[in-house]
C-alpha cells in the first residue's frame, strides 16, 4: 500500500499533539497537498518467475499449506476463531468494503455514525491496519462522491484528524502502550480516586468470558470476540467500564491492551492505543 497515513506524521507536526483540535488545523491545511488521486507506479522488477528457495512449510503456493505452515507454529494462540465471515482479507475485499460504504452508508454516516445498531461505519480500520488499502485511496473515493457533505467531513475527522492523532500519539511516545503514556493530570486523578468504592469488581477471565452484569457490555465484548471488530462508540464504553471494574487504573490499562490486541482485527495499531489511552484521560483535559 502506497502509504499508513494521508499526511506524513513529521510532516503534519514535530511533537507530541495534545489532542485533536491542536493536530486538526495543521493536518486541514496540508490535505490539499496530499489528498489527490494515487497514480500506479510502474514495476522495477517483476517477482512472477523468480526462483526461490523455500523450505518444505513455507511454501505457501500448494492448496492447503497455509493451514499447515500455521501449524507449525507451536506457540500459536488458537482459541481466537476465525472471522471470515464478516471480514475478508486483502486489497480487493478492502476496496469493496469501501465501494459499498460510499453507495450504501455515506449518507447516513454523518449523523449516524455513532449509533451502534445501524452499522453506518465505514468498517475499514482492518484494512488500514493490514495495508490492503490506502487512507488516501479512502479519503478521496469519499470527497469525490455525491455523499452529503455532512458525511464528507465527519469521515475525514475520523478517518484522518483522529486516526492521525493516533499516529502522531504512538510515533513520539515511546511507551504507548503503557499507562505510564498518560499525562500527568489523569495519573494524578486516576490515583485519587483508585480506593474509590466500586459497586462491581471483575477478573480478567470473567471480563474475557463477558460475565458481567451489564448486558450492554457483555454484547460488546462478544461482538469483537465473535467478529474481529466491535462498533466503535461502543469501543469507548466497554474500554470506561473496564477500567471502572479492574483493581487498580494500571491493571484496566493491561487488560485493555491484552483484549484489543487479541481479538481486534486493528489490534497492535496505533488507533487501537491511542483509543485505549483516550479512556484513561490521553488526549483529553481535565
Amino acid at each position: 500500500v502506497e502509504t499508513c497515513a494521508a499526511v506524513p506524521v513529521e510532516t503534519a507536526s514535530n511533537k507530541r499533539e495534545f489532542a485533536a483540535r491542536t493536530i486538526r488545523p495543521k493536518i486541514m491545511k496540508l490535505l490539499p497537498r496530499f489528498l489527490h488521486q494515487l497514480k500506479p507506479a510502474s514495476v522495477v522488477k517483476s517477482s512472477l518467475g523468480l526462483k526461490l528457495r523455500l523450505s518444505g512449510d513455507a511454501d505457501l503456493t500448494r492448496t492447503g499449506a497455509i493451514d499447515g505452515f500455521l501449524k507449525s507454529f507451536k506457540s500459536l494462540d488458537r482459541s481466537v476463531t476465525p472471522v471470515t465471515r464478516w471480514f475478508q482479507g486483502g486489497a480487493a475485499a478492502a476496496t469493496k468494503q469501501l465501494q459499498e460504504f460510499v453507495d450504501h452508508r455515506l449518507a447516513f454516516y454523518g449523523e449516524q455514525r455513532n449509533e451502534p445498531d445501524k452499522r453506518y461505519s465505514s468498517d475499514l480500520s482492518p484494512y488500514y491496519h493490514f495495508g490492503h488499502i490506502s487512507p488516501v485511496q479512502a479519503a478521496v473515493a469519499v470527497m469525490e462522491s455525491r455523499g452529503p457533505k455532512t458525511g464528507k467531513e465527519g469521515f475525514v475527522e475520523e478517518s484522518v484528524v483522529r486516526r492521525e492523532l493516533s499516529l502522531n500519539f504512538c510515533h513520539f511516545e515511546e511507551k504507548y502502550d503503557d499507562f505510564s503514556c498518560l499525562p500527568a493530570w489523569a495519573k494524578k486523578t486516576l490515583k485519587e480516586h483508585q480506593k474509590d468504592k466500586r459497586e462491581h469488581q471483575y477478573s480478567l477471565k470473567q471480563l474475557e468470558e463477558c460475565r458481567t452484569h451489564d448486558e450492554v457490555w457483555n454484547a460488546s465484548q462478544k461482538e469483537m470476540a465473535t467478529t474481529g471488530k466491535m462498533t466503535n462508540y461502543m469501543r469507548m464504553y466497554w474500554g470506561k467500564k473496564v477500567l471502572e471494574w479492574a483493581p487498580t487504573p494500571e491493571q484496566g490499562f493491561k487488560w485493555l491492551v491484552y483484549l484489543n490486541n487479541k481479538y481486534e482485527l486493528d489490534g497492535r495499531d496505533p488507533n487501537s492505543y491511542a483509543g485505549i489511552a483516550w479512556v484513561f484521560g490521553n488526549h483529553d483535559r481535565p
